[in-house]
């Protein structure tokens, strides 16, 4: 009896830590409200900013293109690029969604995109 009270003791405890993840502000130092872009992965080399929840601003790459997101904004960012002057959707972070590792290589990232706005 003792060792199946021990035994929920510590599932109890266990399954409390699980459900007390970290969210994602508190994931690569990115402040609540913003969406953060990183040239490294692991959330190095922070480049970009954003709080708006309704614009499109372009993403000066700086001759690179991000490795790594945290999105703490409450609305999805569509992400954008361009081929023969028309912009095309590349991907969507949803709200409060994060990547130590994006496959830079695979985005094409010129301009990001909140509450329902497409590049001009």
């Amino acid at each position: 009896m003792k060792a199946a009270t021990a035994v929920s003791a510590l599932a109890l405890t266990v399954g409390g830590m699980a459900a007390t993840a970290a969210p994602a502000e508190a994931v690569g130092g990115c402040p609540s409200g913003k969406l953060c872009l990183y040239r490294g992965t692991n959330y190095s080399d922070l480049f970009f900013t954003m709080a708006s929840t309704q614009a499109c601003l372009p993403i000066n790459h700086g001759g690179g293109r991000p490795l790594s997101y945290v999105n703490n904004l409450p609305v999805e960012v569509k992400m954008w690029g361009y081929e023969a002057g028309f912009p095309y959707h590349t991907a969507t972070i949803r709200a409060g969604g994060f990547s130590s590792s994006a496959g830079g290589s695979t985005y094409s990232w010129l301009d990001a995109c909140t509450g329902g706005v497409v590049p001009n």
